[in-house]
């Protein structure tokens, strides 16, 4: 939906009314991705934390004679490790959406300045 306005504005004939709509949402949606991009860290430190505990498991399993808890516990660790690889993905994936909402941010307040009376 903002990439149809911002494309529909850029095209020329926009009024203010409507960039300033688009500018809005656009500031609401780079908003909501700050906040994922945080909850996403939390679920990475989250991960890294567990994957960490587990790997010390796996230890204290292999120490104590226990094979078959070793493996799960193994298991576990790798569990952890993919939730991690898959936070930082998203953390990655976030921030790039970031960077082009900071672009069409710019590009539209740029726009909106120009429709103002007296530009």
């Amino acid at each position: 939906m903002l990439t149809e306005s911002i494309a529909r504005i850029t095209a020329g004939g926009a009024s203010l009314r409507q960039v300033t709509a688009s500018l809005e949402l656009a500031r609401r949606t780079y908003a909501e991705y700050e906040d994922w991009v945080a909850r996403c860290r939390t679920l990475r430190d989250s991960a890294d934390d567990e994957a960490a505990t587990w790997r010390n498991n796996v230890v204290k399993a292999e120490r104590a004679g226990s094979p078959e808890l070793a493996v799960l516990a193994q298991q576990r660790v790798e569990l952890w490790e993919r939730r991690e690889r898959d936070a930082r993905a998203a953390i990655t994936d976030c921030i790039a959406g970031l960077n082009r909402l900071a672009d069409a941010i710019t590009e539209l307040q740029r726009l909106a300045d120009r429709r103002q009376p007296g530009s």
